[in-house]
C-alpha cells in the first residue's frame, strides 16, 4: 500500500491456523520452474475489458441512491454477475437489501445471528420507533417487495432462519446517511477551516446511529457541529493522522498474490503489495499505491508485473481498487512467513451476509507474511491522505479489525503491504474464498486497527468479475 494500509485475517475462531500445521494443506510452488520472468515492459500490453456498466450506474447515483450503495445495496443496473453463486449463498444478502431498498426511510438496516458454525439461524428488521415499518408487521412489509425477495425468503426459511421485526432504531438509514454525507463530503472539513484529514463514519445496522471517528484535537469541535442536525451520533477521537504509504518480494511470473512490489514511476520509489487474481487475466491492486508502470523487486533487480491506468480504476465509485495487466498471473496467494514458497489458490469469494464480525480471518502480506485477523465492522468509510497524488480521498466498502494478540510481532497493516489479501480460512480445503485486499491503517480510540476493501463491492463494479 502507499501510506494507508489495512490487513485483515480470517481464520474461523481457531488462531492456530497460523502455526506450520495451517500450511499442511497448501502446496509448495515449484519456484526454480517460474524463474522466466523479463526486466522491460512488453511494448503493447494487452489491456483488459470489462463491463463498465455497473460502475457507471454507481458515478450516476444521486445522495439516497450513494447512501444505499454504501451500505452495500447496489443499483440493478444491466452488467449482471456470472452465476458464482448458488441461491441459498446469497439469500440473506438479497433479503436485506431488497427490504432496504424500500424501506431505508424507516428501518436503520438488517441484521443477523450466527452459530458456531457461522452459519445464519435469525434474521432482525429494525424500524424505527413510531415509523410506518415499525406500526406494520414483517408480512405486510413483505407484501410490497417482488419475486427476488420471495426466493430469497423461502430459502432462508428453508434453512430453518428465524424472523423478526424488532421496534428499535432511532433513526433510518437514510436520515443518518443525510448527516453522513456533510461529514464525508466536505462541510465539516469546511467548519473546521481544512482541506481535508483522516476520519471515518459507519451507520449502526441495528440502531441508526452514525458513528465518527475524527483526530482527537477537532473531537470537541466536530460534537459541536454534529449537534446541529438534532440526530443520534457517536463521536470518537483518534490520535493518530491516516496517510498512504505504499510490499513477498519475488521474481517469479505468473504473478502471486501478496508479492511485494514496487513502482519507478514519480519521483519516489513506492512500495505495495498485489492481491487476487480476476477475470481470468487481470491482477486486482490497490488503486492509492497510484502510478503506472509496476515492477517487482528481488535481490535488488527489477522485474515487469503489469502495466496499470486510470481507465482501470474504482476510485470514481470511492472503492480503492485498479487492474494491473500485461503480465501472466496466478490464481494463487503465498502463505507462511514473508521468505516462505507455500501457496494455495484462492477462488471465489464470500458475500456480505457471510462475513461475521469477531470472528477470525486470514491475511497474507507481501513484507510480512501470514497473520490472523479478528473483524470488527464492515460498511466504513474513510478520508486517507495519499502521499501519491498529495491529496484527501474517501474510500467506502471497508471492513475493519484488528490483529490477533496472540500474534505480536504481526501488525496486520504495516507500510507496504497494501493490496495484500484477506481470506476465509478453511481447514483442509484445496482452496479459500476472498474477502478483501489491505487498503489502510485505521486508528480508533487510540487503537490501531486495519481496513480492507470488500471483494463483492469490486466485484460488482468490475461487471460481475470472478476471482481465482
Amino acid at each position: 500500500m502507499t501510506s494507508r494500509q489495512v490487513v485483515l485475517v480470517g481464520l474461523a475462531s481457531v488462531v492456530l491456523v497460523l502455526s506450520s500445521a495451517t500450511l499442511a494443506s497448501a502446496e509448495d510452488e515449484p519456484i526454480e520452474a517460474l524463474n522466466n520472468y523479463r526486466i522491460d515492459a512488453p511494448a503493447d500490453p494487452q489491456q483488459p475489458v470489462f463491463d463498465r456498466r455497473n460502475l457507471q450506474a454507481v458515478e450516476a447515483l444521486d445522495s439516497r441512491g450513494n447512501c444505499l450503495y454504501r451500505y452495500s445495496v447496489f443499483p440493478q443496473s444491466p452488467a449482471l454477475a456470472p452465476d458464482e453463486f448458488g441461491v441459498w449463498e446469497v439469500a440473506a444478502d438479497v433479503y436485506r437489501s431488497e427490504l432496504l431498498r424500500e424501506y431505508s426511510d424507516d428501518i436503520s438496516g438488517v441484521s443477523f445471528e450466527y452459530d458456531e458454525q457461522n452459519e445464519i439461524i435469525a434474521a432482525s428488521v429494525h424500524a424505527v420507533v413510531g415509523s410506518k415499518a415499525a406500526e406494520s408487521s414483517l408480512e405486510g412489509l413483505y407484501s410490497r417487495l417482488g419475486e427476488k425477495f420471495r426466493v430469497a425468503l423461502r430459502e432462508l426459511e428453508a434453512d430453518g432462519v428465524t424472523f423478526e421485526l424488532a421496534r428499535d432504531s432511532v433513526q433510518s438509514l437514510q436520515a443518518a446517511c443525510v448527516v453522513e454525507d456533510q461529514v464525508l463530503y466536505g462541510p465539516l472539513f469546511k467548519a473546521m477551516g481544512v482541506d481535508g484529514f483522516g476520519l471515518s463514519s459507519s451507520i449502526d445496522e441495528r440502531t441508526g446511529i452514525l458513528e465518527v471517528t475524527v483526530p482527537i484535537e477537532l473531537l470537541d469541535r466536530t460534537r459541536e457541529w454534529l449537534s446541529q442536525f438534532g440526530l443520534a451520533t457517536e463521536v470518537s477521537g483518534s490520535a493518530h493522522e491516516d496517510s498512504y504509504t505504499a510490499g513477498r518480494g519475488s521474481s517469479y511470473t505468473p504473478r502471486i498474490g501478496a508479492s511485494r512490489l514496487r513502482t519507478l514511476g514519480g519521483s519516489t520509489t513506492s512500495y505495495c503489495s498485489n492481491g487476487y487474481r480476476i477475470g481470468g487475466n487481470v491482477l486486482l491492486m490497490p488503486y492509492h499505491c497510484g502510478y503506472t508502470n509496476w515492477y517487482s523487486t528481488q535481490l535488488n533487480v527489477n522485474v515487469y508485473s503489469g502495466t496499470t491506468g486510470p481507465a482501470y480504476s474504482l476510485n470514481s465509485a470511492n472503492v480503492d481498487a485498479q487492474l494491473l495487466y500485461g503480465s501472466t498471473y496466478s490464481n494463487k496467494v503465498w502463505l507462511g512467513d514473508a521468505l516462505g514458497t507455500s501457496t494455495i489458490p484462492v477462488i471465489g469469494f464470500v458475500t456480505e451476509s457471510q462475513i461475521v464480525t469477531g470472528y477470525y480471518y486470514l491475511a497474507s502480506n507481501g513484507f510480512e507474511g501470514q497473520g490472523a485477523i479478528i473483524m470488527d465492522s464492515k460498511w466504513r468509510s474513510k478520508s486517507y491522505y495519499n502521499d501519491n497524488t498529495g491529496s484527501w480521498e474517501l474510500m467506502s466498502h471497508l471492513y475493519v479489525g484488528h490483529p490477533d494478540p496472540a500474534s505480536p510481532f504481526w501488525s496486520g497493516c504495516a507500510p507496504n503491504n497494501s493490496g495484500s489479501p484477506w481470506m476465509v480460512y478453511l481447514p483442509g480445503a484445496s482452496s479459500f474464498p476472498a474477502i478483501g485486499t489491505l487498503t489502510g491503517q485505521f486508528f480508533e480510540n487510540s487503537v490501531s486497527g486495519c481496513s480492507a476493501t470488500s471483494m463483492a463491492a469490486v466485484s460488482y463494479l468490475y461487471g460481475g468479475a470472478s476471482v481465482g
